[in-house]
Formats: structure tokens, sequence, C-alpha cells
């Protein structure tokens, strides 16, 4: 897979309404500190920003609760794999 094409996958993925919510929540919180109220690596902040993964069950519900962005939001995501990503 070569860079540029990557790119335009993670430009169609990032098309869910969940990432788009999530994206501008931590721009407002800033990445570092969302990972730290999730409980998360900062670079599952980042895939989760970019739509190349897709948060758990769990993940998604602490997504709410932390940054207001409900679970059902990350429904129209593709086939991105599903991810705890914690710390």
């Amino acid at each position: 897979m070569t860079v540029r094409h990557a790119g335009s996958i993670l430009a169609v993925m990032a098309e869910s309404r969940g990432s788009r919510e999530f994206a501008a929540a931590v721009t407002a919180m800033g990445a570092t500190e969302a990972a730290r109220r999730l409980g998360v690596v900062p670079s599952m902040v980042s895939h989760l920003r970019y739509g190349a993964k897709r948060p758990s069950l769990a993940l998604a519900v602490r997504i709410a609760a932390v940054l207001g962005v409900q679970p059902e939001a990350w429904e129209d995501t593709g086939e991105a794999p599903d991810t705890e990503g914690a710390a």
C-alpha cells in the first residue's frame, strides 16, 4: 500500500460522524488530555481522530461520558477493526 493510497483510505474512513465529533472534542481539549481522561495511549486518540480505528463498545461508552460523542455516532464507519486501546 502506498502512502498516497493509505491517505485516501483514512480520508474516507474519517467521514463517520463519530470521528468528526471526536476530532472536534479532541481539538478543544487537546489530544494528550483526551487520552488521559479516556485511559488510552495518545496514539489511540490519533487513530480514532483520523478514522483509522473504531472504538470498542467500552471505549465508545467512555468517549460518550468524557467527550459527549454518543456510541451510535460510530456506527456509520467502514470496516475498521474494533479495539480497546487502553494504556
